[in-house]
């Protein structure tokens, strides 16, 4: 993930359960961080579990990029001690991005003779 505009929280968890019963997960925040425009965050792993959010309600931009379709993950309730497992979906079509200092990320259908752009991105806005 980078953060493209405004500042977003990243809290990383561990599961502490074996995993062995259907739709329970018991998770333990870890550490956090705040990552400003520009800063990546890179993740790997079947169990990499994290939270991503916007700090004080702020507007943020970001654009996660996987290298494979994350086409099932798990979405945890740590106060209920729960978890279900959600499908991913993704848009085929890249859009234009301007940041409030007028920075341009234009997208651009493919030219003749290219292949189109191959993998998954997901931009997400947090927060209003």
């Amino acid at each position: 993930m980078v953060v493209l505009d405004g500042e977003l929280e990243v809290e990383n968890y561990a599961r502490t359960d074996r995993g062995d019963v259907a739709g329970y997960a018991r998770i333990e925040a870890r550490d956090a961080q705040t990552l400003g425009a520009g800063a990546i965050d890179m993740r790997s792993g079947p169990f990499d579990l994290h939270r991503v959010a916007a700090p004080h309600r702020a507007p943020a931009v970001s654009l996660h990029v996987y290298a494979a379709p994350l086409n099932e993950y798990f979405v945890y309730d740590p106060l209920s001690d729960r978890c279900e497992r959600a499908a991913g979906a993704y848009d085929a079509v890249l859009s234009l991005y301007v940041n409030r200092s007028g920075l341009r990320a234009p997208a651009r259908d493919p030219l003749p003779g290219e292949m189109p752009m191959e993998g998954s991105i997901s931009s997400e806005v947090w927060g209003r």
